[in-house]
Formats: structure tokens, sequence, C-alpha cells
């Protein structure tokens, strides 16, 4: 049986895996939550023949580095996360289920699936009796979704000590590899008004959600689809009371440039 065949014919211990994974909930903010999937990650990877070392944190879910030996070619470093940007309780709206050839599940494409084909890929060839080519370095984070502040410096450290590195985030729906990442900027603008009594005296307050209304128009009026450049107003608030003129407003703005010097403008 050659090695595809083999792949095709472990689909249903993939599913298992990534079932396995999909239901244990990883929210970045919830390191209770992340921990509990790190357990797993350690107790399975180490039953796989994995060295294991788990990195502990204080503000986020643990981080682990897997390591398994090859026959001295290549080193690879295998990139990926397992926090998520769904909260506790999604599985009860979203549960996971298979239709067709389509898995479904909170967290699969980005990037469950990513780590489940890691760790079958390693253990499908040592079932064939394949020898890896070079040493191969599972490392798994837990704060991607928030800029990988924590395990920035573990992911830089690592990525030198590899001849190459593999990030199994998915790919675009064409399928060809992403061979590199947008740019990312998050900024948290404060809008300071007047309040003043919205039924006796409104002409002498100054909304402060009116401005951020505006400043909505102000970001979206920062995008060029030609050099895909996207800026995004996400999350928004304001106001203390329903019968004052808001005072206060905060908002939340997405930033991604592809195009070095974008960020800049």
């Amino acid at each position: 049986m050659n090695l595809k065949e083999a792949a095709h014919n472990s689909e249903e211990a993939f599913l298992k895996t990534l079932t396995e994974i999909v239901t244990i909930e990883t929210p970045t903010s919830d390191k209770a939550a992340c921990d509990g999937l790190a357990d797993y990650f350690e107790t399975r990877l180490s039953a796989d023949g994995w060295s294991v070392e788990r990195i502990a944190k204080e503000d986020v879910g643990d981080q682990l580095v897997a390591k398994v030996k090859g026959k001295g070619g290549k080193s690879n470093l295998i990139l990926t996360h397992y926090d998520t940007v769904w909260p506790i309780g999604t599985l009860e709206t979203m549960p996971h289920k298979r239709e067709g050839d389509i898995f479904f599940g909170p967290g699969i494409f980005d990037m469950k699936g990513g780590i489940a084909l890691a760790i079958h890929a390693v253990q499908l060839a040592k079932e064939q009796g394949l020898e890896l080519s070079g040493d191969v370095t599972l490392l798994l984070t837990s704060d991607e979704e928030v800029g990988s502040e924590q395990s920035r410096e573990l992911i830089e450290k690592l990525a030198v000590e590899h001849d190459q590195v593999l990030v199994l985030e998915p790919s675009r729906e064409d399928g060809a590899f992403k061979i590199g990442r947008k740019g990312v900027g998050a900024y948290f603008v404060n809008f300071t008004g007047i309040p003043s009594h919205a039924g006796n005296n409104p002409k002498a307050g100054a909304s402060a959600i009116r401005e951020l209304a505006h400043f909505l128009l102000f970001v979206e009026g920062l995008e060029d689809d030609e050099l895909e450049t996207t800026a995004n107003l996400t999350v928004a608030s304001g106001g203390s009371t329903g019968n004052v003129i808001a005072e206060s407003a905060e908002a939340q703005v997405d930033l991604r440039v592809l195009k070095e010097g974008e960020d800049k403008r």
C-alpha cells in the first residue's frame, strides 16, 4: 500500500482525533480551558512517541514543544496554535458534524484541523515503517488569535533552529500554500463628549457616539482594495444611561496590510 492510500484509509482515525480536539473548547482568554487541551496534547503526543516539553504560562494556555527524530536531513518546525475565537458554549449552538466530505465545528478551520493533520502525518509515516528524513518539532501555542505576544519569543527562537517552518493554518479556497501573512494592527480609540439631559437640554450636550459614528466612515475610507488593505471598526460601545447624551464612547479597529508603507499611511 502506498502512502496516499494509507492516508485515505486512516480517515476514521483522523476524524476521531479531530473530534476529540474540537470538543475541548479553547477561547484564548480562558486559560483553564486551554490548559485542558494542553493536557490532551501532552498525553496524546507522549503516547505516540513524541518527546514533549510543556512551558507553563500565567495568563494564557501552556505551550507545548514536541519532537521526533529523523535521519539527519533538513529539520522541520511545524508551527500551530490551539486557541480559537469561539467562546465556551459554542458547541451547544454549533456542534461538530460531518456533511459529505466536509467536517464542521468551531476551530476546525483555524486551526485544529492542521494540528490533527500534523499528528497523523507523523503517525502514518511510523505505521508505514518510514523514517522521517529530518527531525520534526511540533510547536503548539495558545495565544495566536490575540497576537502571539506570549509565544512570539519562543516561535522566533525555534524558527532559527530549524531549516524550514511549516504553518498548518488552512490555505485559501484554491488550495495554494500561504507563503506570507498580512501585517496586523489593533487600535483602541476613545471619544469624549459633553453629557446633557436628552429630554430637557439635549443641545447643551455633544455626543461621543455621534463622533464614533463619523469615525466608522473614516475608518472604512482607509481601505484600498487594489493594495489589499483592510480597515474595520470591529467593536464599539458608548454612553452610560438612556436619557443622557453620551459623554464617552470607545471603538476597536482592525487593520490588515499587505504592502509595506500602508501601515504608516
